[in-house]
């Protein structure tokens, strides 16, 4: 039974989702002689901790705002003295930037046995109602993207213009592709715990793969012990001061000045010596992180390709923050680059920190579904091959070929709550009870012609075909099954060879292709 009447205090304790925590936060307040009162607030970080505000009251003081951070699991020594790190290095170089962007931790820390720690930080912005998260924020500025752009060239011209770590050497991109992803790719890390599971992917890593009729490079081969990190050429990475977490619930912006006054907090996983590059990523790529399940088939894949070069548009469908975020980030970083003329070397390195960042992604099973994750997978792939280039000509080598179910999770898919309560059935008995559409679409399969000399000649033979691709794609939306995932390869292949610009070439390797993805859907449901 629910206990009524109670303090303040024990309001805040029942909050505590760990009971080893909730234990070592009381007797930590009788301790101090101090207790706390609910604020009303609670974190919405891509974050797995647990994050809470509270007045904090020392006994006969006045009462202090106070973000309580409770990490379950972890290194609580690493990331207390990082975030104590940030602050100090940043007094002794930008004393201002620290004074007015950076969130102070409280000297007390409160060590759970399991690792885990508890955490206090000062409120920022003089309240918990004067500030806002970076995506909430976005929604209502009346200029986003001058905000995020504001943000970001902040980050790089304020926090690091005398940073002793500024200087840069030419490095192995193998070492820094390690250095970055660190011991997620570790037996037992977190990438390690779904990539090694496929043969030729993380270990041993063959070079190439095969996806939507295209050859992308493998990410993982990018490593130091790999097939490209020690063939690839020396790159210049731009280090200093970098957040390492800078998600959008990282950066409070403060309501009164919608952007112009901003403050980071939890910076746990800050380095004196990052790649700069890499905060910029890291803050488009979580916002993505946020909308892409609300995105269908074909606005993701128009997402991955503008990721990639967001010089273009963004299409005006899409959620504002994450427009805003991905334009004001772009236009940022490009303008610190041109500035020092190192535009070539910077979109080097954030092609780097984006198959890290999006490999990095991947392995956030408790944050993101398995659909979410392998599409960074594959933003990563798609990054690796525009980083290597032609730096490399493996051409011969036999690409490999991924299995549907690339990264899987504990997520209830569509097949399973259309299925009945007895067994699941096979693609080939839960196609054969899907309505009329299905039926149509595989007789368009079994007759469209997939040989065309240009592009134009292959769009009046598939049209049928790729028009009953978008009305079965969007049916299904998240394609589980192994023929949904075949069929959205398909049409993948057919808008890559129907794009502006595509070669004959690119026409006849997407005709190949599409052939052979036909002989297995045929072949599952038949």
């Amino acid at each position: 039974m629910k206990r009524t009447n109670l303090t303040p205090t024990e309001q805040v304790l029942e909050q505590v989702r760990s009971a080893k925590a909730q234990q070592a936060l009381a007797r930590w307040l009788e301790r101090q002689t101090a207790t706390v009162t609910p604020a009303g607030w609670t974190g919405e970080g891509f974050t797995e901790a647990q994050v809470l505000g509270v007045y904090l009251q020392d006994y006969l003081d006045h009462p202090s705002g106070v973000i309580i951070k409770i990490v379950e699991k972890g290194n609580r020594d690493k990331e207390f003295k990082a975030h104590k790190q940030a602050y100090k290095d940043s007094s002794r170089d930008s004393p201002r930037f620290a004074q007015e962007h950076l969130a102070e931790l409280l000297d007390d820390m409160i060590q759970l046995d399991n690792g885990g720690s508890i955490m206090f930080q000062r409120v920022v912005g003089g309240g918990f109602d004067e500030t806002q998260q970076l995506d909430k924020a976005l929604i209502e500025s009346l200029d986003p993207v001058a905000a995020c752009r504001h943000i970001v060239s902040s980050l790089l011209d304020e926090w690091n213009t005398h940073s002793e770590h500024s200087g840069s050497l030419p490095q192995d991109i193998g070492v820094v592709f390690d250095e970055l992803l660190g011991q997620r790719i570790a037996p037992g890390g977190t990438i390690a715990a779904w990539a090694s599971r496929h043969d030729g992917l993380l270990v041993d890593p063959r070079t190439w793969l095969s996806h939507g009729g295209q050859r992308l490079i493998n990410p993982f081969a990018l490593g130091a012990r790999a097939s490209l990190g020690s063939q690839l050429p020396k790159m210049i990475i731009m280090r200093g001061k970098t957040h390492g977490d800078l998600h959008p619930g990282n950066v409070l912006v403060s309501t009164a000045t919608g952007g112009l006054s901003y403050f980071l907090v939890d910076l746990a996983r800050y380095s004196a010596s990052g790649p700069l590059s890499w905060d910029p990523v890291y803050l488009t790529l979580t916002t993505v992180a946020k909308f892409l399940p609300d995105l269908d088939f074909r606005s993701r894949e128009a997402l991955q390709h503008w990721v990639l070069d967001p010089a273009g548009r963004p299409d005006p469908a899409w959620p504002r923050p994450l427009r805003a975020t991905g334009a004001g980030v772009h236009q940022a970083t490009v303008e610190w680059a041109l500035g020092r003329g190192i535009l070539p070397l910077w979109k080097q390195q954030r092609l780097l920190c984006l198959t890290a960042v999006a490999l990095l992604l991947t392995g956030r099973d408790r944050l993101l579904t398995p659909e979410s994750r392998t599409w960074f997978f594959w933003l990563a792939a798609r990054a690796a091959t525009q980083l290597v280039g032609k730096s490399a000509d493996f051409t011969r080598e036999e690409p490999l070929m991924l299995p549907e179910s690339l990264i899987v999770g504990n997520v209830v898919s569509l097949d399973d709550r259309r299925a009945p309560d007895s067994v699941r059935p096979s693609s080939a008995d839960h196609v054969a009870d899907e309505a009329e559409p299905w039926n149509e679409l595989l007789a368009e399969l079994r007759v469209v012609q997939l040989d065309a000399p240009d592009p134009v000649t292959l769009a009046a033979h598939t049209e049928a075909l790729r028009l009953r691709l978008i009305h079965t794609l969007r049916t299904d939306g998240v394609y589980r099954s192994t023929s949904i995932k075949l069929l959205a390869e398909l049409a993948a292949t057919l808008d890559e060879a129907l794009r502006p610009g595509a070669t004959s070439t690119d026409v006849r390797a997407a005709c190949q292709h599409a052939t052979l993805l036909r002989t297995w859907i045929l072949g599952k449901l038949s």
